[in-house]
């Protein structure tokens, strides 16, 4: 009985963990990801920009 319940705690205990796990590398990957798009809307308002001041000079 004992054995049978310390199984189902360390089971539950493992699902927790791992769901921990999971779920930091995925906070982690939004947040790069997050990051990664500003980069990107930061290049292309300076591309626009530079086209818009070419663009003027004719």
């Amino acid at each position: 009985m004992f054995l049978a319940i310390a199984a189902l705690i360390g089971f539950l205990f493992g699902v927790l963990v791992g769901y921990l796990w999971r779920d930091r590398i995925s906070r982690a990957r939004r947040a790069k990801y997050r990051v990664e798009q500003e980069k990107r809307r930061a290049i292309e308002m300076d591309w626009a920009s530079i086209r818009a001041r070419g663009e003027n000079k004719t």
